[in-house]
């Protein structure tokens, strides 16, 4: 049962704080990607391995978020995951040499915010169904928001503290996470509440002590004892009743406790997605459009200065993409929920525009450039990435929007396990970002080609199982 509003838009709340420290954090890794090449000394594709360990480990945990919040609730999941990050930022401050960030930032950070990213967007599915477009771009817009304050909050912290007290700061903003997972309430839970404060324990209690005030008060009256002698033998059948039906509800709790196991490891494998060739388009216009976002999100920063904008400018575009992520996601989510515009035509536009800017940004040098094309860039990565959950209740039903969702981002981790070394080794190489950056335009250029053919591919599956029913 879904509300189309009522809590559901406390739970928006708390996904859109939720999204706003994780992601904006993980956005705005270019800062602490600079700060960690002047601290330690590395080569760039060796310290780019910090990030793309932890965007693997972002991704990869998703699965496993979706499925525990399945079977022990999203709100102590949410909360559990919000601490293992706070972990992870507040070691990352401690560390001795740049390996060790693989572990405390990679991993700790990694998989605890990918947990609270996905586990907070998924519960929004459970409160919404008409207007669940508007309710993802409202609550996933934190992304946005996050990648825009976060990054100069970033660069602030760097410049007057380095990059240790950064993380000393970052970690304690990220504890608001456990605040904000606090909000999200399992769908009916009032109404569970409303029914057990009315226990039958209590009227029985209530009902005995009328009868024994009833004996007392007429002690010497037979039709008066009689009907309270009457109305404590219908207490006491209530009792067993109570009792039967208490034991009847314990086994059935046995039983569902074993199917949940099995549908936790059900819904972790995503057998029923994994089957589905538009599921698998869907994969690959993921491999893809992360690849083009990765390239562009990790070497922005680093290109702008080499381009000769100062570091605070240079700063300023990643705030400036996050910014337009804010107005992108609600915009984009808002047309998308209008009946005549078809989720995969917007899907397909925004990852087509995101390849032009990117195109545009390789010759267009100077700062005012730069900035426009990455402001243009980040409204459409805005736009795709919330259209990645609707295309998934699109095609699939909403109930496996989830599990899809978090198999799609599953992709970005795996592209930015290898394609931030590789975009670093390409600029070593050639000594430019030129290179990079025309993959990452012609990436999402396929992407948006491929995005058309998903209707395509979905009424050709639905003939053949409609073929198979009719044998």
């Amino acid at each position: 049962m879904t509300t189309d509003g009522g809590w559901g838009w406390c739970i928006v709340i708390a996904t859109f704080l939720c999204t706003f420290v994780i992601a904006g954090t993980a956005y705005s890794f270019s800062i602490i990607y600079v700060a960690l090449l002047e601290a330690f000394g590395k080569s760039k594709a060796t310290t780019a391995w910090i990030g793309s360990i932890s965007l693997f480990c972002f991704t990869l945990s998703m699965p496993f978020g979706v499925a525990l919040a399945g079977r022990f609730g999203h709100r102590k999941i949410v909360m559990t995951s919000g601490l293992v990050a706070v972990i992870g930022f507040l070691s990352s401050a401690f560390v001795t040499n740049l390996y060790q960030l693989y572990f405390t930032y990679g991993l700790l950070v990694g998989c605890g915010g990918g947990i609270v990213y996905i586990t907070s967007v998924d519960i929004v599915g459970n409160y919404f169904k008409k207007k669940l477009s508007i309710a993802l771009g409202l609550a996933m817009a934190g992304t946005g928001a996050g990648q825009f304050v976060m990054s100069l909050l970033c660069q602030m912290l760097v410049d007057h503290y380095g990059w240790r007290g950064m993380l000393i700061f970052v970690s304690g903003i990220a504890a608001h996470v456990c605040a904000a997972g606090a909000l999200l309430r399992p769908i009916g839970s009032m109404q569970t509440v409303a029914k057990d404060s009315q226990h039958p324990y209590e009227e029985v209690e209530l009902n005995e002590n009328k009868v024994e005030k009833c004996a007392m008060n007429s002690h010497n009256d037979e039709s008066i004892s009689k009907s309270a002698e009457e109305k404590a033998s219908l207490e006491e059948v209530e009792v067993i009743h109570h009792k039967e039906s208490r034991k009847q509800s314990d086994d059935a709790m046995i039983h569902n406790e074993q199917n949940s196991l099995s549908s936790f490891f059900m819904r972790l494998c995503g057998q029923q997605l994994i089957q589905n060739p538009v599921f698998l388009i869907q994969v690959a216009i993921g491999l893809g459009q992360s690849a083009g976002t990765i390239i562009v999100l990790v070497h922005i920063v680093k290109r702008a200065r080499e381009l000769g904008i100062a570091d605070t400018p240079s700063s300023f575009i990643v705030s400036a993409m996050g910014l337009a992520q804010l107005v992108g996601r609600p915009v984009f989510g808002s047309v998308g929920h209008s009946p005549k515009v078809k989720p995969y035509v917007l899907y397909s536009f925004a990852m087509a525009t995101c390849g032009v800017s990117v195109a545009i940004s390789i010759y267009t040098t100077s700062y005012a450039a730069q900035l426009v094309t990455m402001i243009l860039f980040g409204a459409c990565v805005g736009g795709y990435i919330i259209h990645i959950p609707i295309i998934m209740a699109f095609f699939h039903g909403s109930e496996q929007l989830g599990n899809g969702t978090a198999m799609i981002l599953q992709t970005h981790g795996i592209m930015g396990l290898v394609v931030a070394p590789l975009s670093g080794w390409m600029r070593d190489t050639s000594g430019n970002y030129i290179g990079a950056f025309w993959l990452s335009s012609v990436l999402f250029s396929m992407s948006a080609l491929l995005a058309l053919t998903l209707p395509l591919v979905d009424a050709q599956v639905k003939r053949r199982q409609a073929r198979k029913e009719i044998s």
